[in-house]
């Protein structure tokens, strides 16, 4: 946990493992622990646009969603409006798969595409703006 803490990002296992710091650490038990602290929801999956399994940390409020450029690999959150219907629908979701017996379920909504606009230039922090 203080490595990923320290790494504050999404990272593969690999990354991870590297950065638990000196001596060997079997993947195994990196990927045991893992699921362990998701378990406990300390931490989360995320899968990039490019099909890579990532962990990150798990604040415990919802995770904001976002679209990610595909070219640029920047990211830009939803507006609020539209992260609100989303919430809202997937919350009505869970509890109908919760209701038919599932348990341990993962959810894992992201959008990505290719932005034509430059909607990322003259901002160094894109986590600041909203598109719809």
């Amino acid at each position: 946990m203080s490595a990923l803490t320290r790494l504050n990002m999404a990272v593969t296992l690999r990354e991870l493992q590297a950065a638990v710091g000196p001596g060997p650490v079997a993947f195994a038990s990196i990927y045991r622990c893992m699921l362990r602290f998701e378990g406990a929801r300390l931490v989360r999956r995320v899968i990039g646009f490019d099909g890579t399994l990532r962990w990150e940390l798990d604040g415990g409020a919802p995770k904001d969603f976002q679209i990610t450029c595909r070219r640029s690999g920047q990211a830009a959150g939803l507006d609020e409006e539209s992260s609100l219907e989303l919430h809202h629908l997937l919350d009505k979701v869970e509890r109908r798969l919760r209701a038919c017996g599932y348990t341990q379920l993962h959810l894992n909504v992201a959008f990505y595409g290719v932005s034509r606009a430059a909607p990322f230039s003259g901002s160094d922090d894109a986590s600041h703006q909203r598109i719809a």
